[in-house]
């Protein structure tokens, strides 16, 4: 059976205030899915300050050898689902210490923030940047698509 690993990154500690005043600051998102062959699915990941907490655990989740991530899921554009995969791809040493095979996201160019912004554009642009840098290729998730790994249909 699968295993969840839910991260407890640390800005995930964060215990201010959840408003538009004070910003929203403390979520830090991040699960490792470990298949029952060791294969590795992660879930973004939290902040770029997060990036060597998640590469610790994706380590002794694999003995100790190099993990390579089969698929990573940025589940949408915000700093602190991808920012860990983000600081993983332009640091040459985190880089080495993981192989990513696929990511998967979707960021909507047409969507705009509360401003009329198009907010979408820079993480789409980082994403391939990301893309670039570790050598993962795209997978573009569809409505009635599905991902098999393992025992796992997601």
């Amino acid at each position: 059976m699968a295993k969840l690993i839910q991260l407890c990154t640390s800005a995930s500690l964060y215990d201010g205030a959840f408003d538009n005043e004070s910003g929203w600051s403390a979520a830090g998102m991040g699960d490792v899915i470990v298949t029952d062959n060791n294969r590795f699915i992660v879930i973004d990941g939290g902040y770029a300050e997060d990036a060597e907490q998640i590469l610790d655990i994706l380590e002794r989740s694999s003995g100790g050898a190099r993990p390579s991530v089969d698929l990573w899921i940025i589940t949408h554009s915000h700093v602190d689902h991808y920012g860990a995969l983000m600081k993983i791809s332009e640091d040459p040493a985190l880089r080495e210490r993981v192989e990513i095979k696929k990511l998967c996201y979707y960021f909507p160019r047409e969507f705009r923030d509360r401003g009329g912004k198009y907010c979408n554009i820079p993480a789409i642009a980082k994403m391939e940047q990301i893309a670039d840098a570790t050598g993962a290729e795209y997978l573009c998730p569809s409505l009635d698509g599905e991902i098999t790994l393992d025992d796992l249909k997601l």
